[in-house]
């Protein structure tokens, strides 16, 4: 048997949705013609039917329908690049790819759980101390090197964001018990 999910979790589950993909398209009222092309519908070389009820000088109750394109098919061709693919992916997507594989290795090298460490640390009231501050200067030190690497070549660059993903995840992550 499986628990339904409660009301937080679709919520939560909502907000991932609209933050990885885009809010919901809301579908488009249908077009309306333009009010100024009665000439063109007084002037038009097709005549109406008799059988319609309508003589081509009145114009007609109801507005003509655009025709809508059909949607291109969102599935993407099976033969292309791999930065193809990678340039079809949302932005959004796209950070968080980036950063979070960044996080990751800085998981496994250990600076999000020193990150987390020092943070408990300096919030047991220790703000002002020296050694607070070099962990301040380490964590701005990490985001400059993040801020100043974007436009290198993107292995290093990426490689220069793992510092600042793996420092911002460990003060994400840290949880007073108190």
């Amino acid at each position: 048997m499986t628990a339904q999910p409660d009301a937080d979790e679709l919520a939560v589950r909502n907000r991932l949705r609209i933050f990885l993909h885009g809010p919901v398209p809301q579908p488009q009222p249908p077009a309306v013609s333009d009010p100024d092309d009665w000439w063109d519908r007084l002037y038009d070389d097709e005549p109406t039917k008799p059988g319609k009820g309508s003589t081509p000088s009145a114009p007609s109750a109801a507005p003509p329908t655009a025709r809508v394109k059909a949607p291109a098919s969102s599935k993407p061709s099976p033969r292309q690049s791999l930065l193809d693919a990678w340039a079809g992916i949302s932005p959004r997507l796209r950070w968080l790819i980036y950063h979070g594989t960044a996080a990751a290795l800085g998981w496994g090298l250990g600076l999000t759980g020193w990150a987390t460490q020092c943070t408990a640390w300096i919030a047991a009231d220790r703000w002002a101390n020296p050694q607070s501050i070099a962990c301040y200067a380490l964590g701005l030190g990490g985001v400059a090197l993040h801020r100043r690497s974007r436009g290198w070549w993107w292995p290093v660059a990426w490689l220069a964001t793992v510092p600042a993903s793996a420092i911002v995840l460990g003060v994400l992550l840290y949880a007073p018990n108190s």
